[in-house]
């Protein structure tokens, strides 16, 4: 009886083995006669500034940049530019289930803001197998798109999203590529156009220096040619480029005042040992004036410094000059009688000629 049982179990364990391979069989065999398909590798291509065509991995691991979390670079309104030019879809199709289209997807959106709608680019069918089980390639592709991703944008932060799907026969009719539902996303910014301005100070005092201040706005930071500089007089044009090579000039013209002077008279002194007045004046700098007016001196150089209202000087001299001092003198005859008259004669020296009072008198 032990020998009987051990028979039965061991005839039910063959039976159950049998079942079981049986069904693995059929799901095999109905697997590899199952309609699918899906993306082999997905690509999107820019050009950025005028460069050729560079392909960006999404659905893909190459030589290629990546897409997702790409930081694309800083943009000038009106100067750079950033073209989809397209997309590579590499899909592939298996058992009767057939590729009808692929499209890439795309919306741009300030990083902030929320996400609008996404914008379809239909790829068409560039090479491949009919059908390809395995993982064989079809190629779906449009690269020579001109879609200006700046066009209307306003300075800021953006994202360029994108993400992939084909139309298929099977599966619902729709295969996507697209990160796991979250897109491929690159960051990039769209920059004010690069401006450069300049101011100085002024130049208080004839033939000094002024320092010039240049600044600058907008494109891409760094700059270089800012900061500041010292100048005399005139006219000075400064160029600025940012980071990316782009320039943008400013000129400015620096002036002076005319040169301070100092003038200065005098009235004379019309005996010795008299006083003038010495009348000093300015010219040029910047009134009002300091040191000028009247001054009462006596014979003597004298020296005035004259201060503008920047602080500027000038200084003027003068010489005051007086007569020799008047000297009168006289002499007579003899009377020769008692009674008699004499001649007496009045001399001068010195003083201003001609003399008055001079001369002979009879006494």
């Amino acid at each position: 009886m032990k020998s009987q049982f051990f028979n039965i179990k061991n005839s039910h364990l063959t039976g159950i083995k049998l079942c079981l391979a049986i069904v693995f069989s059929l799901l095999i065999w109905t697997n590899s006669f199952a309609q699918t398909a899906g993306f082999n590798s997905t690509y999107a291509v820019l050009a950025l500034n005028g460069g050729g065509n560079t392909f960006y991995d999404l659905n893909a691991s190459t030589a290629n940049p990546d897409f997702a979390n790409n930081s694309l670079g800083s943009f000038q309104v009106g100067s750079n530019n950033l073209i989809l030019k397209g997309a590579e879809h590499n899909v592939w199709k298996c058992n009767g289930c057939d590729l009808t289209g692929t499209t890439l997807f795309y919306r741009v959106y300030q990083t902030a803001a929320t996400p609008g709608v996404f914008t379809p680019l239909a790829l068409p069918f560039t090479s491949g197998f009919n059908n390809g089980c395995g993982g064989q390639d079809q190629n779906w592709s449009s690269v020579s798109n001109n879609i200006n991703i700046l066009d209307g944008l306003q300075a800021g932060a953006y994202y360029l999203e994108v993400y992939s799907n084909a139309s298929v026969t099977c599966l619902g009719g729709t295969v996507f590529a697209s990160n796991g539902g979250l897109n491929y996303r690159a960051s990039f910014n769209v920059v004010n156009p690069l401006s450069a301005s300049s101011s100085s100070t002024s130049i208080l005092c004839n033939g000094g220096s002024a320092t010039v201040t240049v600044t600058a706005a907008g494109g891409t930071g760094p700059y270089t040619g800012t900061g500041n500089f010292t100048v005399t007089a005139g006219t000075y044009t400064y160029t600025v480029t940012d980071a990316n090579g782009c320039t943008a000039t400013t000129s400015i013209t620096v002036t002076q005042p005319t040169a301070l002077t100092a003038s200065s008279s005098s009235t004379s002194i019309l005996c010795n040992g008299g006083s003038s007045t010495v009348t000093v004046s300015a010219t040029g700098g910047t009134g009002p004036y300091t040191g000028t007016g009247n001054f009462t001196v006596t014979a003597g150089t004298y020296t005035y410094t004259v201060t503008d209202a920047n602080g500027c000087t000038a200084t003027t001299s003068i010489t005051v000059t007086q007569p020799t001092a008047l000297t009168a003198s006289s002499s007579s005859t003899s009377i020769s009688c008692n009674g008699g008259s004499s001649t007496v004669t009045v001399s001068a020296t010195g003083g201003t000629g001609p003399y008055t009072g001079t001369g002979t008198f009879t006494v």
